[in-house]
């Protein structure tokens, strides 16, 4: 008895897998349509220069960031049901966040095309293949709650499929001001891919000031407030009050100079400077390395 059983459980896994070998293979179901691309049959000015955005650089351009709002059928007494999607600026790869954001939109064409000038000629021009962002969201200025729940403006903000500049503020700069404004920007943006990477690549950057990394000043026969001569001496480019920065934040102002300063201009300052000029140099490797362009 128990031969047969076994007999005709071999026999009804044999058929079923017989079965399922003749269907058509499964493939997933795939939304096609793509919000953050301009409809073919939209020629708004809007539409067109967004399009055009996107043909010359390959990256989409957005000014709102709402992508989709669409009826999804109705209630019992009729109401409509919209759905509405919106780019999700708390969600990265690695990390989502809990902020809270407030976006004031570009109100009139020539602030858009004028945006759009100093990206192309300020910003795109440093990002090298695996640089650019999916999507620019291009805004007059951006808002988000600080710890005391009240509303600060900051720059830019990052996600995964779009970066988001509060570009406002730079439309009536002079080109100057405008190529300083960008380079804050571009700080941003190359900072935050530096902390992805593997803290072992710095650690060259590090080990000459390994000793000092938030130690006291009087540990190491300076003053409470030392001179900036006298920690550029030992590597540093940044002072904080009574102690040595730590790691993290060393690097993360010789990034910052790396991108904001010319090489001549931060040779000009720290050229008599070797142990400043080594970590410098290490920088500006690891972040050309990665692809972006000086």
């Amino acid at each position: 008895m128990d031969k047969m059983y076994y007999f005709l459980v071999i026999c009804f896994s044999f058929a079923s897998v017989l079965s399922c070998s003749k269907e058509d293979k499964l493939t997933p179901s795939r939304d096609e349509v793509n919000y953050f691309s301009v409809p073919a049959d939209a020629t708004d000015e809007v539409s067109v220069l967004r399009r055009e955005f996107y043909e010359k650089t390959g990256v989409h351009l957005l000014f709102n960031d709402t992508l989709r709002h669409e009826q999804r059928g109705t209630y019992e007494d009729g109401t409509p049901i919209w759905y509405t999607e919106t780019i999700d600026f708390n969600y990265n790869i690695s990390s989502s966040g809990a902020g809270t954001y407030f976006f004031d939109y570009l109100s009139d064409q020539d602030s858009r095309e004028v945006a759009v000038g100093i990206v192309e000629e300020h910003i795109l021009p440093h990002l090298g293949e695996g640089w650019r962002p999916y999507s620019f969201l291009l805004l007059n200025k951006i808002e988000t709650l600080n710890i005391l729940g009240r509303r600060v403006e900051t720059d830019c903000i990052s996600c995964v499929r779009s970066m988001a500049i509060g570009i406002g503020k730079a439309i009536s700069m002079s080109s100057e001001e405008q190529a300083d404004f960008s380079k804050s920007i571009l700080f941003t943006l190359v900072n935050d891919k530096v902390e992805d990477l593997d803290a072992s690549l710095f650690d060259e950057f590090y080990l000459p000031c390994q000793q000092y990394y938030v130690q006291d000043y009087t540990e190491f026969g300076l003053s409470e407030e030392p001179a900036d001569e006298e920690l550029y001496e030992l590597g540093f480019v940044y002072k904080s009050l009574w102690y040595f920065p730590d790691e993290r934040t060393d690097r993360k102002y010789f990034v910052q100079y790396a991108v904001e300063l010319s090489e001549e201009e931060f040779r000009e300052k720290y050229g008599n400077y070797p142990i400043v000029m080594q970590k410098y140099e290490i920088i500006r490797e690891i972040i050309s390395d990665m692809g972006y362009i000086f």
